[in-house]
């Protein structure tokens, strides 16, 4: 687990305000942001329509080998943290503030998607509850659980002697 911090400070932090907008553009700068998702960003997906996105980028990358079968893995247990935040009219604003960019590209981003949904040839429902059947290959699993091993005995301690030195 992570090191806790309240939400308060937290979301005053400047990395996390309008983090897809800066990520994006590189600044603050919306209008940057929404020319290169409109004009260099070829696929669009949601996190919150995860299953359909991954079956269009098959569909769309396909011919590249991308394998989309997956099990769900880091995901909250329950959704306790984020009803409290999103009940109190207070966090609600300070999160409004917080990503007010964000949320214009975010609606951008999702015209895009109802558009790739709409031109989507075939049957998206069926072709994602067939997807969600599928599950992850034995390779897929070794080769998460190498990932895994290399981060945990490499990575991580090499990071840690760094922060020690430094």
């Amino acid at each position: 687990m992570g090191v806790q911090e309240p939400f308060d400070s937290w979301i005053l932090r400047d990395i996390y305000r309008n983090f897809q907008v800066r990520k994006l553009a590189g600044s603050d700068d919306l209008e940057k942001a929404l020319e290169i998702l409109d004009q260099a960003v070829v696929f669009v997906g949601l996190t919150d329509r995860f299953d359909e996105s991954l079956v269009m980028l098959k569909r769309e990358f396909g011919q590249f080998g991308i394998r989309t079968a997956y099990r769900a893995r880091n995901v909250a247990k329950s959704n306790t943290i984020k009803d409290r935040l999103l009940k109190d009219v207070s966090s609600r604003r300070i999160l409004k503030d917080a990503n007010n960019l964000d949320q214009v590209l975010f609606e951008r981003a999702t015209e895009r998607f109802e558009i790739q949904v709409r031109s989507y040839e075939g049957d998206l429902a069926g072709d994602v509850a067939k997807n969600k059947t599928l599950g992850p290959s034995w390779a897929d699993t070794f080769r998460y659980g190498c990932n895994v091993l290399v981060r945990n005995a490499y990575y991580k301690p090499i990071l840690r002697i760094r922060r020690v030195t430094r």
